[in-house]
């Protein structure tokens, strides 16, 4: 089982958040500015979500819909 920092989505440097930690929010709270990378992103997040098996809640499951749906 990986660590939490081998997770694709923590410490991505192109992508850091903005300053305020944005680390214990889910995507239906936090997404990256760049549309283009969503469904890199929400992609990186399911794959955490099922290395570790975690859970989402509704809003969460809504947001990574929303991600994936800008997948090409």
């Amino acid at each position: 089982m990986p660590t939490h920092t081998s997770a694709p989505f923590v410490h991505h440097p192109a992508h850091q958040p903005k300053p305020g930690n944005v680390g214990d929010r889910d995507p239906s709270d936090w997404q990256p500015d760049l549309v283009s990378y969503h469904c890199t992103y929400a992609g990186a997040w399911i794959s955490v979500k099922h290395a570790y098996d975690l859970t989402t809640d509704q809003e969460e499951h809504a947001a990574l819909t929303g991600m994936l749906d800008t997948c090409a």
